[in-house]
């Protein structure tokens, strides 16, 4: 009997560190227009967008700010899901707010020594507010890499 529960232990220690190892959860299944493949978990992003997030986005859970009254150093977004095509990348953040929550996506585009967020001029429509195919498309289409 305690040769069993050994092996019991030891089984479930190797599923523990096989599941640890697995690839990046993926993220919701998408049909745009643009390929995108996507990415369910912060840990499939690259470490230059991560370090670009991490200042103001829970990446794994961590406790967020969700109102509008935000103090220095809290986290003001929580992480949804990222997609990537032809080098760009876009992330789907919950933002918090006056009518808390919001879902909305930053893009990256290359550029520099990583990726830079693209910010849309004054006055342009805000694709960044619509997270479903017809705002990732319409982003892309507007400002992505391989327009």
């Amino acid at each position: 009997m305690r040769a069993g529960a050994t092996s019991i232990g030891l089984l479930l220690a190797v599923g523990l560190v096989t599941s640890a190892c697995a690839a990046p959860k993926p993220g919701p299944e998408l049909h745009c227009r643009h390929p995108l493949a996507t990415v369910g978990a912060a840990d499939g992003l690259p470490p230059t967008l991560l370090a670009q997030l991490h200042p103001w986005m829970a990446l794994h859970g961590e406790r967020w700010n969700d109102t509008d009254s935000i103090m220095p150093g809290d986290l003001t977004a929580s992480f949804l899901w990222a997609a990537h095509w032809n080098g760009d990348w876009m992330v789907a953040f919950r933002s918090g707010g006056i009518a808390c929550c919001h879902d909305r996506f930053a893009l990256f585009v290359p550029g520099g020594p990583g990726l830079r967020m693209v910010l849309p001029p004054s006055g342009a429509p805000d694709d960044f507010g619509d997270v479903t195919c017809k705002g990732l498309d319409a982003a892309l289409d507007a400002y992505g890499t391989g327009r």
